[in-house]
């Protein structure tokens, strides 16, 4: 289990996530941790992000790797296409093992060009929950999909998979994104609360490490005008696509690892450092 925030908002979209994996009982009660340090945040081109939260491997693979390789197998550059085949997909991983553990739920958060200009959205989908966002405690046969976008002047919207938010964390959110909405706040301010809230949720199914990504329009917009660009790892700011890693304890937001895909190109397991404003980095493709 674990807990992920997705945002939308006019000027950019956030999604964090926290990085424990946890062994449940069959029951989905807590048993012990695995790690605190997995990557559960995908990039998807420059333009959008796929998260996911239910079993940690998958034909073979780190969830992570699979959802990458899946990708490029297919050479997928769309958000909304990448939904159907990772649903499809996994449903070819799933038939051998037991509805009681195979709970699994990919958001998709990004851009889409449409002709009306370019539209936010953010995308779940899941066999672990009910039309009305109950949770089943066993997985369904098929995968459901809710969508959600923001046309011209509509206020940021939220989603939440994995571990539900508290009713105070929906209200001081909620809170934040309106003044988002009034102040314009750059992407950083908001996904440096995000982090925190994640943090600070108290609950043994999730970590205190998040890993986040943030996509300001501005750089759909440019990519659009002269080509693509890696999401890179740098402080968010409102003209590029960012990942960047909270710790507990930390002050600031740091370097590490996403995984990437677009098209037939990919990487995963980045580790990078800085030294005076140089990034070092290693990654490994695939």
């Amino acid at each position: 289990m674990t807990q992920i925030i997705a945002v939308i908002t006019q000027e950019f979209v956030t999604v964090v996530s926290d990085r424990r994996l946890s062994y449940l009982n069959e029951d989905g009660s807590f048993k012990e941790i695995k790690t605190d340090n997995e990557c559960k945040l995908v990039a998807l081109c420059e333009h959008s992000c796929i998260a996911y939260t239910g079993l940690a491997d998958i034909g073979g693979y780190a969830t992570y790797e699979w959802i990458t390789r899946t990708l490029k197998n297919y050479r997928c550059i769309d958000g909304w296409h990448a939904g159907n085949i990772l649903a499809k997909e996994i449903q070819k991983c799933l038939k051998n093992i037991s509805k009681s553990y195979s709970h699994m739920t990919f958001l998709i958060t990004g851009w889409k060009n449409t002709n009306k200009g370019l539209l936010p959205f953010t995308l779940r989908m899941s066999n672990a929950y009910n039309h009305d966002d109950s949770w089943n405690k066993t997985a369904t046969d098929n995968f459901r999909y809710k969508l959600i976008t923001l046309l011209s002047n509509e206020l940021p919207e939220s989603m939440v998979v994995g571990v539900p938010l508290k009713r105070e964390q929906r209200r001081r959110i909620k809170s934040h994104l309106s003044k988002t909405t009034k102040r314009r706040t750059l992407p950083f301010a908001t996904l440096e609360y995000l982090s925190k809230e994640i943090v600070n949720s108290k609950n043994i199914m999730v970590g205190d490490n998040v890993l986040g990504v943030t996509i300001p329009k501005n750089q759909i917009e440019e990519a659009n005008k002269k080509g693509k660009y890696f999401i890179g790892h740098h402080v968010p700011n409102t003209t590029r696509s960012t990942f960047t890693y909270y710790e507990k304890g930390s002050n600031v937001l740091n370097i590490y690892g996403p995984s990437h895909v677009c098209g037939d190109s990919a990487m995963i397991d980045f580790s990078g450092s800085m030294d005076n404003g140089v990034v070092s980095a290693s990654f490994k493709v695939v």
